[in-house]
């Protein structure tokens, strides 16, 4: 399929098939059957996807498949008790409702590939290059704030849209993060890999190399 559409550009890619390749793809019948529309499970094709470069990295050279920006993204637990502190301040006003005083945020909304335990409330803001598992390990390069959408105040498990929360009160106290896009509220940092290796639940992740400037102070 040498026509793809993600968000404003295309790409190429293919459908994925059940062997024998002479039968219809299982994969994109059954998630044809679960939207009740046909639609097809596919894969990125060889054509090369560059991440877009950034302050902290300008000579980025990296592919990407089909995610939003970069291939990964951090976040910590901290952070996320963080945001719900600052939205039940939130209650009654924002448009931030009753259920949120004592209400979860899931950390799904956000969608980070590495969740992180330990180092503090937006500990990642600071750091540039970690590794995970052991101080050999290959590096991955921390090379931007992640700027915010809306779609994180819609729930992972309902499928319903909040008219508030997270992003009106993240626009209180996380935005200005990215001086190129002052407005925008930024939670989690992109990630790119620098080689292979094994990520297990419960592994140490070790600081190699912090920002040489602090994070701006969020607005």
């Amino acid at each position: 399929m040498p026509k793809l559409g993600l968000f404003s550009e295309f790409l190429d890619g293919y459908i994925g098939h059940s062997l024998p390749l002479s039968q219809p793809s299982v994969a994109s019948s059954i998630s044809s059957l679960f939207f009740n529309k046909p639609v097809h499970l596919v894969y990125k094709g060889p054509s090369p996807r560059l991440a877009e470069k950034t302050p902290t990295f300008p000579e980025l050279s990296v592919t990407t498949m089909f995610q939003d920006g970069y291939p990964l993204l951090m976040l910590s637990k901290e952070s996320m008790e963080e945001i719900e502190g600052e939205i039940r301040e939130r209650v009654g006003t924002m448009g931030v409702g009753e259920v949120w005083k004592d209400g979860k945020v899931d950390i799904r909304r956000f969608r980070p590939n590495i969740i992180i335990e330990g180092g503090g409330p937006f500990a990642e803001d600071a750091w540039e290059e970690v590794t995970i598992g052991s101080k050999d390990a290959p590096a991955i390069n921390l090379v931007s704030y992640c700027p915010r959408c809306l779609l994180p105040n819609v729930s992972p498990q309902t499928g319903e849209r909040d008219k508030a929360v997270p992003y009106k009160v993240l626009s209180k106290f996380r935005a200005g993060m990215d001086p190129s896009q002052k407005l925008i509220p930024c939670v989690g940092c992109n990630g790119v890999f620098t080689g292979c290796g094994t990520v297990n639940v419960g592994d140490i992740v070790y600081v190699k190399k912090m920002l040489t400037s602090t994070p701006p102070n969020p607005v």
